[in-house]
């Protein structure tokens, strides 16, 4: 009998539920565009992701980021380093790379669970057999690539954390409480 009744008292406590924060990144090629969508695939709406930075330093081609026209890019085209094309209301701020650079910052606002953007950036693959400039980029060049991430989470604490790319995708996830989620 008292186990009964516990079992339906605990039944009617709403708890809050485990939950995984999601920041995915997918690489999207189009002849030489290079296009990356990052989106925040969290459950709960109050996970705010702060910022979010690529690491090409790891990644299996030698990559970088082409900031420049001349320098070590592959010029084929007349595109701009970066580009937001979808949700730039959430880009606070880019610290962009020198020419030749591998890491890329952005500070987001407003970044919560559902919400997305699209950036196009110029990354280049280097090429022995080019005098080492840039060719066009392919998935299997930024495997092992690394993206990071800082969220706030439901209790304001500050957390962050890292994911790799792996087939053009890579995912940082986050295990917290989101209030109001279902339990498993």
């Amino acid at each position: 009998m008292i186990r009964t009744v516990t079992a339906l008292v605990l039944a009617l406590v709403p708890a809050a539920a485990a939950a995984e924060a999601v920041l995915k990144v997918d690489y999207q090629a189009s002849g030489t565009n290079e296009s990356f969508r990052v989106a925040n695939v969290a459950p709960c709406e109050p996970v705010a992701i702060s910022e979010v930075s690529m690491n090409l330093e790891t990644a299996e081609g030698s990559v970088f980021f082409d900031t420049a026209p001349g320098g070590p890019g592959y010029d084929d085209n007349d595109l701009p380093p970066i580009d937001i094309v979808r949700g730039d209301g959430f880009v606070n701020a880019v610290d962009m790379p020198d020419d030749g650079g591998r890491t890329i910052l952005f500070s987001l606002a407003d970044f919560t669970g559902g919400k997305a953007f699209d950036v196009r950036l110029d990354v280049d693959a280097q090429s022995s057999t080019r005098s080492g400039r840039g060719t066009d980029l392919t998935v299997r060049d930024l495997e092992g690539a690394t993206v990071s991430a800082m969220i706030t989470n439901p209790a304001g604490e500050i957390r962050a954390e890292v994911g790799v790319m792996v087939n053009g995708v890579a995912t940082v996830t986050w295990d917290l409480a989101c209030a109001g989620a279902a339990a498993d």
